[in-house]
């Protein structure tokens, strides 16, 4: 046993891992070389950062950790519900977050700190089919029916894992 698998046993640690441009269901990983590492708990993230918590959300001053800090977030949340971690890496630097299969359909997942641009979203829809993509981030509620684009503020995803867990369309 590695020391990532222990970790990941251990729940200190999820593991996320890199999906090819043309994702198919059921989700699996491509290669082990390629994962990212989310700490298993965002207060942990906040601890070892060495940066108030408050920072993070703060509208105050900009944080460079905060886009991972949301990052580690979304990948608690969806462990949490019992999701295996999955991101989507283009060609040149698209990357999507994560990809979530619920009920045999696929979710990509964007997370923005702010009001970013969906230029990863669009390459991955060049090559995918997806039911509904989730931009997750400090805006409002919405839903853009040309883009099959919801919107959801950090503090709602928690409910939106839970739906996708348990196979409720969005």
């Amino acid at each position: 046993m590695t020391s990532i698998q222990w970790l990941t046993m251990a729940h200190v640690i999820n593991q996320s891992f890199q999906l090819k441009e043309h994702v198919t269901t059921p989700l699996m990983q491509d290669n082990e070389g390629n994962f990212h590492l989310f700490l298993g708990d965002i207060g942990m993230f906040s601890y070892q950062s060495g940066i108030n918590a408050a920072s993070f959300v703060s509208s105050e001053r900009k944080n460079t950790l905060s886009g991972i800090f949301f990052e580690n977030f979304v990948a608690d949340e969806l462990a949490a519900k019992g999701h295996s971690l999955f991101y989507w890496k283009g060609k040149s630097s698209s990357e999507l977050e994560f990809i979530v299969e619920s009920d045999n359909k696929l979710y990509p997942i964007d997370v923005k700190k702010g009001k970013g641009t969906l230029n990863s979203l669009e390459k991955f829809s060049n090559h995918n089919k997806f039911e509904c993509a989730i931009k997750v981030s400090k805006n409002n509620y919405g839903y853009d029916v040309d883009q099959k684009l919801l919107t959801v503020p950090f503090y709602f995803f928690p409910f939106v894992a839970k739906d996708l867990a348990d196979g409720k369309h969005l």
